[in-house]
């Protein structure tokens, strides 16, 4: 079952857990809180973002997360 954006669960999954193991093995940092910020308004500008969900309708991702980390499993996908 998917998540109605075009990525399904098992995916979405699969990516959450690549980004919790970059964290874990130290290949993911925080990033500043201006940088958080920054990011934050980015996605509350795009058209991707799922406003009700504060979900990304391209990579499934929490962008409340997504935003706060700086490695390979924390970019923006477009």
């Amino acid at each position: 079952m998917g998540c109605g954006c075009g990525k399904t669960a098992l995916k979405q999954a699969k990516n959450a857990s690549k980004a919790m193991l970059e964290i874990a093995t130290g290949h993911a940092f925080k990033v500043n809180d201006d940088t958080y910020i920054n990011r934050i308004n980015r996605c509350k500008e795009c058209d991707k973002l799922n406003k009700s969900s504060m979900r990304c309708n391209l990579c499934g991702c929490f962008i409340q997360v997504k935003a706060k980390y700086k490695g390979s499993n924390f970019e923006c996908p477009e």
